[in-house]
């Protein structure tokens, strides 16, 4: 079984670290991946390797006769995205609601058995992590998780155990184990980070009953839309040309960014699909919220930091003796 159980609050994920630690200042890691459970379990992206990217990540059991899921999957789930007796806001946020991660992955699966197994209260940690500036990066069930509900065929219809960070619509594509290509408008913001052969174009992503952003409804403004579908080869009953392939949003000027996919780049290791990964990662942590200073801590001034989210207070006016002075 790939999950892995440890006993202190520090260490309730299994843990990857990419050989550069070099996230940015005021976070705990840059990326963590989320491959809980229905979801796809990848303990690494090749991106956050090409990046030198820190990252952490959470596997749960696959749900198969052979590895199915136990308590011990939704344990750690829990005190991951819910809490725990030890760290009350999960391992997603600081004790005070901050971001710990530049930005939360998460894979492709099932979007509508993730979000229930991750309950309100997890829900609502994603939404405080972004709202506080962390950014968020999904592919295919990743990016349905995203959004606020489905336009089915009969109708649309809400989610509520989606995580509406983006608050528009996704449409399913309905095409299965198969390979799509992709083309970049000449302002997406993707081209700031990698050409891509200079001809705006992305062959051979695989694509297993993905989405695109809809736009036909309830679509938010400031939505970006980075890459489309290419023209519709495949003859299919709904045609997918044309429409968002990878978007991204930020709520507020101070919230994170998202960055959806519908399709898989993330398993890639070279060339251009590697690089729109990559250029979704940078994007994402480019337009992460400010850092803001939460105290300072004065030369010779005794404190204590010893307070919980539910006090209201993130710093007591006794601590340990400081010698010099530092940001918090």
């Amino acid at each position: 079984m790939k999950r892995i159980v440890f006993t202190t609050a520090v260490l309730l994920l299994a843990a990857f670290s990419a050989m550069a630690q070099n996230n940015a200042k005021g976070y705990y890691k840059d990326v963590l991946l989320d491959g809980g459970i229905a979801l796809t379990s990848k303990s690494f992206i090749p991106s956050t390797i090409y990046l030198d990217l820190s990252t952490q990540f959470f596997l749960s059991a696959k749900g198969t006769k052979q590895d199915p899921y136990t308590k011990t999957d939704t344990l750690l789930q829990n005190a991951i995205f819910v809490g725990s007796e030890h760290d009350e806001n999960g391992y997603l946020l600081y004790p005070d609601g901050a971001p710990r991660f530049r930005v939360l992955y998460v894979n492709g699966g099932s979007s509508f058995a993730h979000g229930k197994s991750i309950g309100e209260e997890g829900r609502e940690n994603i939404r405080q992590f972004i709202l506080s500036g962390g950014s968020y990066v999904g592919t295919c069930a990743g990016s349905a998780l995203s959004s606020k509900g489905v336009l089915w065929d009969n109708g649309y219809r809400d989610e509520e155990s989606y995580f509406a960070i983006w608050p528009g619509v996704i449409r399913r594509s309905e095409l299965g184990k198969t390979y799509t290509g992709m083309n970049i408008p000449r302002r997406s913001p993707l081209l700031r980070y990698y050409k891509f052969g200079n001809d705006l174009h992305l062959d051979s992503l695989y694509h297993n009953l993905g989405n695109h952003a809809y736009k036909g409804l309830d679509f938010p403004p400031g939505t970006e839309v980075l890459a489309t579908y290419e023209t519709d080869t495949l003859h299919l009953k709904r045609a997918i040309a044309g429409e968002p392939s990878v978007w991204a949003y930020k709520p507020y000027e101070n919230s994170g960014r998202e960055v959806m996919c519908g399709s898989h780049p993330e398993s890639i290791a070279y060339g251009e699909r590697l690089h729109l990964m990559s250029a979704m990662l940078l994007y994402a942590m480019d337009g992460n919220g400010y850092q803001t200073v939460k105290g300072e801590l004065q030369s010779g001034e005794e404190r204590v930091m010893d307070r919980s989210t539910h006090d209201h207070d993130r710093l007591s006016p006794k601590s340990v003796t400081s010698s010099t002075t530092t940001s918090l």
